[in-house]
């Protein structure tokens, strides 16, 4: 197993304002990218990726899409963030042909496949706590993020 995922303050942006999913998309990877955790043509591979195989889910209190790529183009487990100003439509998972106005975006880079099944099953069970997504709707603290984050990622590992 790979060591801890990186999520720290240079990879959440709790104001974006972008408008279109592959400009938010883009700019996580940016993020990343900046802080050497992923290569450059990872943002090739997540477009594509989130074009051909959606991730936008809706739960009671959010929606959210939760966006990755081939794990090749990773050389550091990360996760970036961005808050939805103005919510984004991204393409649903359960449903392709339907869109869904996402809140939060969460961008996965993930070098071992049977860690990323285990992260985004914790994260989906982040989002299903109603409290959980009131806090990363409202607060303005990227540490309090982190921490969300940090204290669910690695249930059940």
């Amino acid at each position: 197993m790979e060591n801890q995922i990186v999520l720290n303050s240079k990879s959440i942006d709790l104001e974006c304002e972008l408008e279109t999913n592959h400009e938010v998309l883009k700019y996580l990877v940016s993020l990343l990218e900046k802080q050497g955790f992923v290569d450059s043509r990872y943002t090739t591979v997540v477009i594509e990726r989130e074009d051909n195989y959606p991730t936008g889910l809706e739960f009671p209190k959010i929606c959210i899409a939760l966006p990755h790529g081939d794990p090749k183009f990773v050389k550091e487990a990360s996760i970036a963030i961005a808050r939805c100003k103005n919510r984004v439509d991204f393409k649903s998972m359960e449903n392709p042909e339907d869109s869904i106005s996402v809140d939060i975006v969460v961008l996965l880079a993930v070098k071992e496949p049977e860690r990323h099944l285990q992260v985004l099953s914790n994260l989906v069970n982040l989002f299903m706590i109603e409290e959980n997504c009131e806090q990363l709707l409202t607060t303005n603290s990227v540490n309090t993020v982190c921490n969300l984050f940090e204290s669910n990622l690695y249930k059940g590992n």
